[in-house]
């Protein structure tokens, strides 16, 4: 009787607790029962089986729950870990991921009027990277390109796919009015298939006909993550993961 009363309250009021009491009532129960003698039987078999199975149900349930829990929290946090590591710990643009104070200057960069300066910026994450300085160049060398409309330097920094995908008169269209600055890399890491990702943000000013279709303005604020080749001896930018779309909005 003590272990179906248990394996009861274990469902309403005492959880887990009235459970293990529940079954280890039953089993003491039916101890003594199957030690009882055939002259003087204990009856009451099955009120313990009934507390056991309850007892039993209800534990099985509250592991399950916890188990279910722990998985989530666990999900949870290893997609923030992965948040942490893909970003370096912080938002693109974050005000605490400060770009050096030395960038090295190409010369041929410019100040953009509108979009700000032209030189490439690196954060002290970026910068302690091995290859930071090979990359700063590459990415002053890309925007440089834009920026004078020199197609023929652009090709010089862009994989032989880019190069082959891509026409003069197309390209020329494209950034025919575009000026890049407040160029900032972020984070610069190995990709799995021995190339690099470099995560940067910048800012582009164009004439709104030029701008995406979906966001028409004058000014964009872009955030981005640049796929870099090892080709030929030299690090070369190539095209984009659908992946890793780039985000945007107007400036503020």
């Amino acid at each position: 009787i003590v272990s179906l009363v248990f394996g009861i309250l274990a469902w309403c009021v005492l959880p887990f607790v009235g459970a293990l009491v529940a079954i280890v009532c039953g089993h003491m129960a039916r101890a003594d029962i199957r030690r009882a003698s055939v002259d003087a039987p204990i009856e009451g078999d099955g009120l313990a089986i009934a507390g056991l199975v309850l007892g039993y149900v209800q534990v099985l349930s509250g592991v399950a729950v916890v188990v279910f829990i722990l998985a989530m929290l666990f999900t949870g946090l290893g997609g923030f870990a992965a948040h942490m590591i893909y970003h370096g710990g912080r938002s693109f643009g974050d005000a605490n991921a400060q770009p050096s104070e030395t960038p090295s200057p190409s010369s041929s960069a410019t100040r953009a009027e509108g979009a700000g300066p032209s030189e490439v910026a690196l954060t002290a994450d970026a910068e302690n990277y091995p290859l930071g300085p090979a990359v700063r160049k590459l990415l002053q060398n890309y925007f440089d390109a834009i920026n004078d409309k020199n197609f023929s330097q652009w090709v010089s920094v862009v994989t032989a796919n880019r190069q082959r995908q891509t026409s003069r008169s197309a390209w020329l269209q494209d950034y025919r009015s575009t000026t890049d600055g407040n160029i900032v890399v972020y984070r610069i890491e190995q990709a799995p298939d021995n190339g690099l990702r470099v995560l940067l943000d910048f800012t582009s000013t164009q004439d709104v006909s030029d701008a995406p279709k979906d966001l028409p303005s004058g000014c964009i604020q872009w955030q981005v993550v640049y796929p870099l080749a090892y080709e030929n001896g030299a690090w070369k930018l190539d095209f984009a993961v659908s992946s890793a779309s780039p985000q945007r909005q107007v400036c503020q």
